[in-house]
């Protein structure tokens, strides 16, 4: 019975480990975004209910609007592939097992990837096409390149890895087996392709490493704008929500500007993407 090599499941137990560290990342990342979204339209709901506000309100405001908007569209077109991505899947003649994964996927998964890492499309709706197709289709959204491991596949930049569980690495027993007779020139060619699988394992590992420092780098920078900015938010709507601009006294007419800079600042980092 073909056994898989010690060395490279230690290899892929590590990988799994950094997988589930960028799935985690990711969606504590993706939830504060999520509530920052909304502190940002609280904060542009303020600002406009201020007579008389300066001029250079308006402008910012609008900026952060529409960063604000980019993201909803993230997320918007995020569950429009995910959903025809589903639908592409279902009934799959090839590809029955991602097909699977993908069908029992949560939309959750599709959200905070495609807003970590951007938004892609087929070009084609997935859901206008049928068997081997449709899953290559869905398969390509999902994915965006997948490593050959063996007979299977490990998606170490695959979306797919990331919605289907790190079972996504499948060792072909074929070349990795454990066996006592054979001819020296059979375990060297084994031994080399053993170290040659090895090294896309830890290359996929350290990848996902990088990515995830770049992920908590960039939910850091989110959450030291953010957690400040829900306070000072409610703590202006109650002394200047409905009124004259004219009317605040200094500190809160400089609260406010404050207040707006910060949020632009937030905005722009509510797109942010990870390349």
């Amino acid at each position: 019975m073909a056994k898989v090599d010690p060395d490279i499941q230690r290899a892929v137990d590590e990988y799994n480990s950094a997988y589930q560290d960028i799935c985690s990342s990711g969606e504590s990342l993706y939830n504060t975004r999520v509530k920052a979204a909304k502190t940002i339209n609280d904060v542009e709901d303020l600002v406009n209910s201020i007579a008389n506000h300066p001029k250079t309100f308006d402008t910012d405001i609008g900026e952060i609007k529409t960063n604000r908007l980019k993201f909803a569209d993230a997320q918007r077109i995020a569950q429009e592939e995910f959903d025809n991505a589903k639908k592409g899947a279902t009934g799959a003649i090839a590809g029955v097992g991602a097909g699977a994964a993908i069908a029992a996927a949560a939309p959750s998964a599709a959200m905070w990837f495609a807003t970590t890492f951007g938004t892609a499309s087929t070009g084609t709706a997935i859901s206008a096409l049928s068997g081997a197709a449709a899953t290559n289709a869905a398969l390509a959204w999902l994915g965006g390149g997948v490593i050959g491991v063996g007979s299977g596949m490990a998606g170490g930049s695959a979306l797919l890895s990331f919605l289907a569980g790190p079972a996504g690495w499948i060792i072909g027993g074929a070349t990795l087996l454990t066996t006592v007779a054979v001819t020296h020139k059979k375990k060297k060619e084994l031994e080399e392709k053993k170290q040659s699988e090895l090294r896309k394992i830890k290359e996929a590992t350290t990848s996902a490493k990088t990515t995830r420092s770049k992920i908590l780098q960039l939910h850091t920078q989110v959450a030291e704008l953010y957690s400040p900015l829900v306070t000072k938010q409610y703590q202006l709507r109650q002394a200047a929500y409905g009124a004259d601009y004219l009317s605040l006294d200094n500190d809160t007419q400089l609260a406010l500007g404050a207040l707006v800079n910060n949020t632009l600042s937030l905005s722009k980092k509510l797109s942010e993407t990870i390349s």
